[in-house]
């Protein structure tokens, strides 16, 4: 029985942190696509725009890493 407080606030940490790393890599994207709508040079506008995709990608890879680690150590814990 006295796990079970515990195993609850696990989960409500690994729930806070997958969301907080679900919004980054879309803030990012709209900030710079935001950034691309007002840049006046093409060449900017377009360097910005890739940096922009690949931090959302990355941004996904990275959350999906994390969020299946914390959950291996979450299940782990439980045990």
């Amino acid at each position: 029985m006295g796990r079970l407080p515990r195993r609850g606030v696990f989960r409500r940490t690994l729930w806070r942190a997958s969301f907080r790393f679900r919004r980054m890599p879309f803030f990012g994207f709209w900030w710079a696509s935001f950034t691309c709508f007002w840049w006046p040079s093409p060449h900017i506008r377009f360097l910005v725009f890739y940096l922009s995709l690949s931090m959302f990608v990355s941004g996904f890879l990275v959350a999906r890493f994390v969020i299946g680690r914390m959950g291996i150590v979450v299940c782990l814990h439980g045990l």
